[in-house]
């Protein structure tokens, strides 16, 4: 059995960010009966995997969209390559 060299062994961790729409404190004038919570988007998560090989070399970084259109703010101060 061959043994595979360091540089093709990937090990990888996986973390996950999300907001918090479901939070039950919220900024009202004093008094008000009834305040309303206003949210200009829904609940979203982002997935951060960042690899590297067993000889200490950090991959590349790798960005997943879901989306139909990429916006070119959205690649600001990403990674310098991008292949579509």
């Amino acid at each position: 059995m061959a043994i595979s060299p360091p540089s093709n062994i990937i090990n990888y961790d996986e973390t996950n960010l999300n907001n918090d729409p479901g939070k039950r404190k919220i900024i009202t004038k004093r008094g008000c009966k009834y305040p309303e919570r206003v949210m200009n988007q829904t609940k979203y998560a982002v997935s951060i995997i960042f690899a590297a090989s067993e000889d200490g070399v950090l991959l590349p970084s790798y960005v997943v969209y879901k989306a139909k259109h990429l916006y070119s703010t959205w690649i600001q101060g990403g990674p310098s390559k991008l292949n579509f």
